[in-house]
């Protein structure tokens, strides 16, 4: 077994890496826990030494007591004014994004058979019905076709239970491309609002307090 690690610097993302909104390359990040590389690993994880002291943070959900960001998020409509990234809740209901970031990673070629997996911790952030946060991963070609799509977090949902100074990191399950996967892989973390589905343009504007953050590390391409 052959795997493509990916992990991140402090000066800058890597070479066909992008992102939109607030994103940061840290070594740790304190907010209730501290988030630190390499700390409160889930038991049974490995992290191989190609790992890094920093971290790729989506997001930033510090905020005042009112819940109001100190880092404005960036709003995610499609190009027909809808919310671009959204939860089908399948009954009836479905939460839609307003405001958070992005990471993305472009022209990545995922072999016949390979998979990706990736390391993360979601600093939850709204947590009072119907308004929500949540964590996805997604992997679209070039023509916009969403292949893979995961959404492994959310505020609406139970937190996990932290302990000790850190919060732990957490491996998604490796993620099958059966027959390979040329594209773009993105993670995305959005505040978002329960609504019935289809009523999307009525989503509130206090949708956006008390953002999350995506802690995400060592991304592997595994063959």
């Amino acid at each position: 077994m052959a795997a493509i690690v990916q992990t991140f610097s402090k000066k800058k993302l890597p070479a066909g890496f992008g992102s939109q909104g607030p994103v940061s390359l840290v070594d740790s990040f304190q907010w209730g826990w501290t988030a630190k590389d390499r700390q409160n690993v889930e038991p049974g994880l490995e992290v191989l030494p190609q790992t890094s002291g920093f971290f790729c943070l989506i997001d930033d959900p510090r905020c005042n007591n009112n819940g109001i960001r100190k880092t404005a998020g960036v709003s995610f409509p499609d190009g027909q004014g809808r919310p671009e990234f959204f939860v089908d809740h399948n009954d009836g209901t479905v939460t839609y994004s307003n405001c958070g970031a992005r990471l993305y990673w472009a022209n990545v070629h995922v072999p016949p058979g390979g998979k990706v997996q990736f390391h993360y911790i979601f600093l939850r952030g709204q947590w009072n019905n119907p308004f929500n946060a949540f964590a996805q991963f997604l992997a679209v070609r070039a023509n916009g076709e969403i292949v893979r799509k995961s959404t492994f977090a959310q505020t609406r949902g139970p937190g996990p239970a932290e302990s000790g100074q850190y919060y732990r990191w957490r491996a998604h399950e490796p993620i099958p491309f059966p027959e390979g996967f040329d594209g773009t892989l993105q993670w995305v973390v959005s505040n978002g609002e329960r609504r019935n589905k289809g009523d999307f343009l009525n989503v509130h504007p206090n949708t956006d307090c008390y953002p999350s953050g995506l802690a995400v590390d060592f991304i592997s391409i595994i063959s």
